[in-house]
């Protein structure tokens, strides 16, 4: 049988740095596992058969439907990119900030190039 501590129990030293520590690497964990996937999803949004549904004889704003859908499937695969890669940088920034080096601010940034 294992002991639980209290709710208000104090962890033990370097508990609290070790859990941040974790939640950093498994947020850039995920961040790098979408890095990954959004391609595929491109993939999957530009494929041909996806794209035939939205070919019909219609128009939005005065541009083909399936025109619209690619320009609109294109540019959120480009927002999407850029939030997962400003996601990758600021937990690369926090990871620095949180190292064995101490604070190191902008770590990251010579990355940006």
């Amino acid at each position: 049988m294992t002991a639980t501590k209290p709710p208000g129990a104090a962890l033990p030293p370097g508990a609290e740095a070790a859990a941040a520590a974790d939640a950093i690497a498994i947020g850039r964990r995920r961040l790098r596992d979408a890095a990954m996937a959004l391609p595929f999803a491109g993939l999957l949004l530009l494929a041909s058969p996806l794209v035939l549904v939205f070919a019909v004889d219609g128009r939005v704003f005065g541009v083909p439907v399936v025109v619209a859908y690619i320009f609109l499937a294109w540019a959120a695969l480009i927002a999407a990119a850029r939030a997962v890669g400003r996601g990758i940088l600021a937990a690369a920034d926090a990871e620095a900030r949180s190292g064995p080096g101490g604070t190191r601010p902008g770590a990251a940034r010579r990355l940006r190039g």
